[in-house]
């Protein structure tokens, strides 16, 4: 398979336990398939590099994550706009990192247009703690939150808490069956594929 990750923070320039996990993960998949991380640029030299045979794309520049003690939301922004690269690639899956969420709806429209299985990962459901954070425009959070779960083919909860709270409202798979659930989507695509080639032959 040729597995998309999207991702503004990337280990091991940016360590975290999203970015590790993703990195772990691509280190695992790159035995069998082709692997690529699209995100925020935080290394210097080439746009494109290869590490531990995971293909890392930086497709903007770095910013700053925080401001006065809160996620920028200019960096979510920067980087929602600048997944045109991927274009590039041919992809059977696109996988998200939940945050910063902004990147999710381009990301959406790009596995439109290359019929590839979008998926999200969720690492913690923020619901009303988006008015402690936000005050009164958590409301705005609220709302792109759960707009970015009807993006998803598939949500891949992170852990049992996560599960439960998004399970209120969508469903969800565990991390344990993120391969299954990528094996199932590719052959789904294949088969629609398959399905709009027959009926143009006819």
């Amino acid at each position: 398979m040729k597995i998309a990750y999207v991702t503004d923070v990337i280990y091991p320039f940016v360590k975290g336990g999203a970015e590790k996990r993703i990195y772990e993960v691509s280190k695992r998949l790159v035995a069998d398939n082709e692997v690529h991380i699209f995100g925020v640029k935080w290394w210097k030299g080439h746009d494109d590099i290869i590490v531990d045979g995971i293909n890392i794309h930086g497709i903007c520049k770095a910013q700053k994550l925080y401001s006065a003690g809160k996620r920028s939301f200019s960096e979510a922004f920067q980087f929602a706009l600048s997944l045109r690269p991927m274009f590039k690639y041919d992809l059977d899956i696109i996988d998200c990192n939940q945050f910063p969420y902004l990147h999710c709806f381009p990301a959406k429209l790009i596995a439109k247009a290359k019929s590839a299985s979008m998926v999200v990962t969720w690492h913690e459901f923020w619901g009303d703690y988006w008015y402690e954070y936000l005050g009164r425009s958590g409301i705005i959070g609220k709302v792109v939150e759960k707009s970015t779960m009807k993006l998803a083919d598939t949500i891949i909860a992170v852990s049992k808490n996560t599960e439960k709270d998004l399970n209120r409202f969508v469903k969800t798979l565990p991390s344990s069956q993120m391969a299954l659930t990528w094996v199932l989507l590719v052959q789904s695509n294949l088969q629609k594929k398959n399905m709009m080639c027959c009926s143009l032959e006819d």
